[in-house]
């Protein structure tokens, strides 16, 4: 089991970590080392994961994509069998904790829950039977409270703000206002938002917040931003991310001033998130949980998508 665990935290481990440079590698050599000093553990076995996906939308659904093409591709290369079934909480907590029940109940050997809410709702389902709980896309392990639990890793995919900020104001050095747009129930949202306003309010520049929780919400909010300011900046959150997905294209999402942003950005987003997923190959198979845990960044260690 402990090998099987291995393989599935080198299965979620690149979704978020498609360029950690020097990091990712040296964790590949590890794993790669540890798989070949454990392959007979894993040797014409069986096991049942449940995937549970937070809600939909499209970047979090090639996750999804990217995570069961390589439990395929790993089931293939050690030999043996992994069956997975899809669940979907509709972004409902209610929902997800009937699915945490199912999964348990039900014996899986392994949940992957992908985005925040899922993974909490799962790591509480799993306590009483220490089911591995192997989370993806989580912007914040700490601030969700999922670091320190001994059967549960995963990995983060914490925004680089300040990043992102100096390269806004490097293409409009004369930005004034910057709109900040989330959701105020997105936990992953918090810490990024807390980092755009501590930066701006060093440069000395003004800021407009706008929330919502549903589509339409986010919708008027991205709307209501036109003309009160000269860039948006929006953390990894998934209610901005489905209401973009929602509307189709019918509304444009403001980048910076004179451009704006329709699904064709989007999309080539989604694919960059699908290609992480298929990097999971590069750190292949090795170590009980708890030694992945060491190295993954959920512990309060945030990795950084390079910025392009």
């Amino acid at each position: 089991m402990k090998k099987f665990v291995a393989v599935l935290s080198a299965a979620a481990m690149m979704t978020t970590l498609a360029a950690c440079g020097s990091t990712a590698s040296s964790a590949a050599a590890e794993a790669t080392a540890s798989a070949a000093e454990s392959t007979a553990d894993t040797a014409a076995k069986s096991y049942k994961v449940a995937i549970v996906q937070q809600l939909d939308h499209a970047s979090l659904d090639e996750i999804r994509v990217a995570i069961e093409a390589e439990l395929d591709a790993k089931a293939a290369e050690e030999g043996i069998v992994i069956e997975y079934k899809d669940f979907n909480g509709q972004n409902d907590a209610t929902t997800l904790n009937q699915i945490g029940t199912q999964v348990v109940s039900d014996g899986y050997d392994a949940v992957i829950p992908i985005a925040t809410l899922a993974a909490q709702c799962m790591t509480t389902a799993c306590e009483s039977t220490k089911t591995p709980v192997i989370y993806a896309a989580i912007s914040d392990p700490a601030a969700a409270d999922l670091t320190d639990i001994d059967y549960v890793t995963g990995t983060s995919d914490a925004l680089n703000t300040q990043s992102i900020m100096d390269m806004m104001f490097a293409v409009q050095p004369d930005i004034q206002t910057v709109g900040l747009l989330y959701s105020n129930s997105e936990a992953n949202s918090a810490t990024p938002i807390a980092e755009a306003k501590a930066y701006l309010e060093a440069k000395g520049i003004a800021y407009v917040e706008k929330t919502g929780n549903t589509n339409d919400e986010i919708m008027t909010a991205a709307s209501s931003l036109v003309g009160q300011v000269d860039a948006v900046f929006t953390p990894t959150d998934n209610v901005v991310m489905a209401a973009a997905a929602d509307d189709q294209g019918r509304h444009p999402v403001l980048y910076r001033r004179g451009q704006l942003c329709h699904g064709r950005r989007l999309r080539h987003l989604r694919r960059q998130l699908y290609r992480a997923g298929h990097l999971y190959r590069r750190y292949g198979a090795g170590g009980p949980a708890d030694r992945y845990r060491a190295r993954l960044p959920c512990d309060g260690r945030r990795h950084h998508h390079r910025q392009h």
